[in-house]
């Protein structure tokens, strides 16, 4: 797994994308906070992988997520990726985050409803 998140992070976009469909296909949580990292990947491709592993991970890949949109809340290509995985996903919990990647200005309000829902996950048992 190590190696593989790492090829993540590769200068070759063949690389990346291939790191991240095979993190996909095995969808283990613990390459959760590398997927999404991936979800802010200059290559398009890559981005819709890792928002697919991060499917395949389900629940296990809110917390991640949701610390990342509190970091890079003016990422649009992290909302674009986040909003695709949170309505996948589609746990109560998301649902608030999804609303307000919807609206007028995600900048200003995502950070406020990931921390909100961050909170909510943390008083919760993991996965």
């Amino acid at each position: 797994m190590p190696a593989l998140t790492d090829a993540l992070t590769s200068r070759s976009e063949l690389v990346r994308w291939g790191a991240a469909k095979v993190l996909g296909d095995i969808a283990n949580p613990s390459s959760a906070e590398a997927l999404v990292r991936a979800l802010e990947d200059e290559d398009g491709g890559v981005r819709w992988l890792a928002a697919q592993g991060l499917i395949a991970i389900g629940p296990g890949a809110l917390r991640p997520l949701c610390r990342r949109l509190l970091a890079a809340s003016d990422s649009p290509w992290l909302h674009e990726g986040a909003h695709h995985v949170l309505r996948a996903i589609g746990t109560p919990v998301a649902i608030p985050v999804v609303h307000a990647l919807e609206g007028h200005f995600p900048a200003l309000t995502v950070p406020t409803t990931a921390s909100e829902a961050l909170k909510r996950l943390e008083s919760e048992p993991r996965p």
